[in-house]
């Protein structure tokens, strides 16, 4: 059985050497693009057509990794596909400044360790799963969650999709927000998080509305655009 992956390499020498690794094996079809070369509309439909296909985003540093992960795959609907990753970070390391490969979501993104051995590669490329369902609402989940390496935004996006209705997504949510509060140390924050989780829990829908407006309106402020530069809240 042939494996299909897009190969989006940080430079020449990686995407080539790790391309023609795979296709020695005989069980892999490639295509390759570069960070400096951009986005390609027409591998971007490919993916959208076939979901099994693989993206292998090869020797980037943070900054750029996480730009192409949620700035242009993740971001871009209807890309469902799984996404491995080859760094040169310990795993542990990485898997805790990037969070959506472990836990629950390692199933659709994983990571691989330099040295980068085509045998484990290969395995990883076998077990790993596109997102689950037919639509683009568990893609959008995903970006709400992990969208963001500031947290501020991060707990902004939670709220956007809390429409204070109760139930135990709801509450999920708000939890998620406390829980990041508290990795910011922002004390007013955490008090607020926390009394709108305690809102939704006891079905207090008007408090909880107006705990989420107060919370926005909060983030808003610390998040306004600097400089004329646009803030990343609602992307």
């Amino acid at each position: 059985m042939t494996t299909t992956a897009l190969i989006i390499a940080d430079n020449l020498l990686i995407g080539k050497v790790l391309q023609e690794s795979l296709h020695l094996t005989g069980n892999f079809k490639t295509d390759i693009i570069y960070d400096k070369d951009g986005w390609n509309e027409e591998l971007c439909q490919e993916l959208k057509e076939n979901k099994e296909s693989n993206i292998i985003l090869a020797g980037f540093d943070d900054e750029n990794l996480s730009s192409w992960i949620w700035q242009t795959i993740r971001s871009e609907k209807d890309i469902q596909n799984p996404i491995v990753v080859l760094g040169y970070e310990r795993e542990a390391v990485f898997c805790s400044k990037h969070t959506v490969f472990r836990d629950g979501t390692a199933k659709y993104h994983r990571y691989l360790a330099a040295p980068w051995e085509v045998n484990n590669l290969e395995r990883i490329m076998q077990e790993i799963k596109p997102l689950q369902g037919d639509n683009d609402e568990h893609r959008e989940g995903i970006f709400i969650r992990f969208g963001d390496t500031n947290l501020y935004t991060r707990i902004f996006r939670r709220l956007h999709v809390v429409k204070c209705c109760g139930g135990e997504k709801e509450i999920f949510l708000a939890v998620e927000t406390e829980t990041l509060s508290k990795q910011l140390q922002d004390e007013d924050l955490q008090y607020l998080t926390k009394e709108l989780v305690e809102a939704l829990r006891s079905e207090n829908l008007d408090s909880a509305i107006d705990l989420k407006e107060q919370i926005e309106e909060n983030i808003k402020k610390i998040m306004e655009p600097k400089n004329g530069k646009e803030n990343s809240l609602y992307r």
